[in-house]
């Protein structure tokens, strides 16, 4: 029974075994295909904002708009010059095959290839919709009309200054020169990978680039039926993403990853043959179901042997223990004195060591407690001394806010009202309250920041969390810091000294972000840390600082912040900064849900706010 159960053990631990093999190995194709086909996306994409901004840029050149307005109605010399060199420019600049002025009716009036004065379908339907938006707009792949060669187009209006459409600049762009030789190319040595540009034509999904295992030219297998739903190309065709594996249009097995390309019809299939993808597994496979196989018959030769064994060693065992039976009382009746002797003693030395140790706790505690009161009544004075320099220092910035923002805005209004009179006319008067009300409105929006940083009244109200969200509004609003704010409803401090404490030592964390962490996001997490402690953490991910270094000088938090961790640690709460350069900066702050009695008629003086530094 042993046995059976060994083996199976054995066999269970090898196909889990193998399992997890596999999965790797596949994990490792479909991770391989994804970072290929996002390059290709991302490539695709920054060349299509190129083309686009190659247009953007010749229809923003004013000298231009007005030599083609000029031009298109008088047909001067200089003017003609003036467009064939901006374009001559850009072709040889952008790689472009050619650049094309057409005018407000429709019509081709300049190339600078000299094809046939005629429009495709596709660029006039794509100029249509230009004229309509007034915006720059990409065409789909699309054969030129005189050699039929597969291009795309970027079609730009040409709006003048006064504001109207004076015609439109097309430049041609051949899919030969930039995105066949990018879909072809492959960052590894592969004979059956292949990228295809796919979009959805009528009923079926169309290939846009040369498949690779296709003769050149060969047009009738470029449409795939939708109703063949197990090619990876009909399913990004119907809107699929991610890992797929099916068959192409070879009726070959693969492995693909579909992509649809932003702001396109076209969707991306990066494939490759599972025969090629998973050689080196199926390899590695047969390896391990050898070992399995050598291991499993091993095995059971072993056991088979150690079964022997164990029957011949099984009589032995039974003559040796009727042996120890008869030792084993008389050691027993020994073993059993000598214990009691043995519990005894234990017993005095027990006694003796507990008298010694709570003599030496009672004396450290009571060293405790005396040192305890002196940095308790050190604190309280250093707080007393903070507290006192921050009362001015609000003092003074709020003198500074009155003086500087506030009393010249009131100025302003009292000087532009002074003007209005019985003789003053409608006009003016409208004119001057519409300042004045503008100005007034800024007052109040100084005064009204003014109060919330006094005392915010979300937190009276609602409570610190809704407080703490609202900071995070104010910090992108004012600092145009992102902060990513996730909390617990019941992370919620009892008392509102507390919570305003917390919301103190936050909005300094957060300014230290803006001024320190050169940075514009951070994190924000207010949750529970056990029952009864509230855990707030900021973390940043900007340059960091050597918290290790900057600890023996104070550096690591300023003074703000070491007013705020000495009064979190009169409540039972702390403060804790860590950070390392360019790796960013995490700060926690602890503090309890409901600080004990004796902490209450701390909390009125310790949550009074520092000023803003």
């Amino acid at each position: 029974m042993a046995i059976v159960l060994v083996l199976i053990t054995l066999l269970i631990g090898g196909a889990f075994f193998y399992q997890a093999e596999e999965t790797s190995a596949r994990r490792k194709v479909h991770d391989n295909l994804n970072i290929v086909s996002s390059l290709k996306v991302e490539q695709i994409v920054q060349w299509r904002r190129e083309l686009l901004g190659n247009a953007e840029d010749l229809a923003s050149q004013p000298h231009l708009v007005a030599a083609v307005e000029r031009w298109l109605q008088r047909q001067n010399a200089a003017d003609l010059a003036t467009i064939t060199t901006s374009l001559s420019i850009l072709k040889g600049r952008a790689r472009l095959n050619d650049a094309m002025i057409i005018d407000t009716e429709g019509s081709l009036r300049l190339n600078l290839l000299g094809h046939a004065n005629i429009l495709d379908g596709t660029d006039y339907e794509t100029l249509v919709q230009v004229m309509r938006d007034r915006r720059p707009t990409l065409t789909g792949l699309h054969p030129h009309i005189e050699d039929a060669r597969p291009h795309v187009d970027v079609v730009a209006p040409l709006i003048s200054q006064q504001g109207k459409v004076a015609g439109a600049v097309i430049l041609e762009t051949e899919a030969d020169t930039y995105l066949y030789p990018m879909l072809a190319s492959w960052p590894t040595a592969a004979s059956t990978a292949e990228t295809l540009l796919v979009r959805r034509f009528e009923d079926a999904a169309e290939i846009l680039n040369p498949p690779r295992h296709l003769p050149a030219g060969d047009a009738s297998s470029m449409l795939i039926p939708l109703a063949r739903t197990d090619v990876p190309a009909v399913q990004a065709a119907l809107g699929r993403e991610g890992i797929v594996e099916g068959i192409d249009y070879r009726g070959e097995r693969v492995v693909s990853v579909l992509r649809a390309i932003p702001d396109s019809h076209w969707f991306l299939v990066t494939k490759i043959d599972t025969a090629e993808a998973y050689a080196d597994w199926n390899a590695h496979s047969r390896l391990l179901l050898l070992l399995t196989a050598t291991l499993a018959l091993s095995t059971l030769g072993g056991l088979l042997w150690v079964r022997r064994r164990a029957n011949d060693f099984r009589e032995l065992s039974r003559a040796e223990a009727r042996l120890r039976h008869h030792k084993a009382d008389l050691e027993r009746a020994i073993a059993e004195r000598t214990r009691q002797l043995q519990h005894r003693n234990a017993q005095l030395d027990a006694e003796v060591v507990d008298r010694r140790l709570a003599e030496s706790r009672l004396q450290a505690a009571n060293e405790r407690l005396t040192n305890l009161a002196a940095e308790r009544a050190a604190h309280l004075r250093e707080l007393a001394g903070e507290l006192t320099q921050a009362e001015q220092q609000e003092r003074d910035r709020l003198y500074e806010l009155l003086h500087d923002d506030v009393q010249p805005l009131l100025v302003a209004v009292r000087l532009g009202l002074s003007g209005v009179n019985d003789t003053t006319d409608n006009p003016t008067c409208v004119k001057v309250a519409a300042a004045a009300r503008e100005q007034i409105s800024q007052a109040l929006t100084t005064t009204r920041t003014l109060s919330r940083e006094l005392s915010p009244p979300l937190i009276r109200e609602r409570g610190l969390g809704p407080a703490l969200e609202s900071l995070c509004r104010l910090m992108a609003s004012y600092y145009n810091l992102s902060v990513d704010f996730a909390y617990d409803p019941d992370a919620e401090p009892a008392d509102v000294a507390t919570r305003l404490l917390c919301f103190n030592a936050v909005r300094e964390l957060l300014l230290n972000v803006v001024k320190h962490a050169g940075t514009e996001s951070a994190e924000l997490s207010l949750q529970l840390d056990g029952p009864d402690i509230l855990r707030i953490s900021v973390v940043d991910r900007g340059q960091g600082f050597d918290a290790a270094a900057a600890q023996p000088t104070g550096a690591a938090i300023g003074s703000g912040l070491s007013s705020i961790e000495r009064r979190l640690g009169m409540i039972g709460g702390g403060l804790n900064i860590e950070s390392r350069p360019d790796e960013g900066t995490t700060a926690v702050i602890w503090a309890p849900l409901c600080p004990g009695p004796e902490r209450d008629s701390l909390l009125g003086e310790l949550s009074a706010p520092d000023s803003y530094r």
